[in-house]
């Protein structure tokens, strides 16, 4: 993912199934000064930790966790 942190005017991003997101990669979402809206599900080494990360990108307005094996408040209920 570091090769996103190029992307400076990025507004909105969604990450689907991705299983080599980790949170050294949300350390780097956060880093991305245009970033407004992020939506991220199916990504199962993510952690609590690393979302907490996201709060350093004081221009997020909108984070949607869903179905993060490891973040236990984002599973989806059957």
């Amino acid at each position: 993912f570091s090769h996103l942190t190029a992307a400076v005017s990025l507004r909105e991003l969604r990450i689907v199934g991705c299983r080599s997101l980790s949170d050294d990669g949300l350390a780097r979402l956060a880093e991305l000064p245009g970033l407004r809206a992020l939506h991220l599900s199916g990504a199962p080494r993510i952690t609590e930790a690393g979302a907490a990360k996201l709060s350093g990108n004081r221009g997020l307005e909108r984070l949607e966790i869903v179905d993060c094996d490891r973040i236990p408040s984002t599973k989806r209920r059957s």
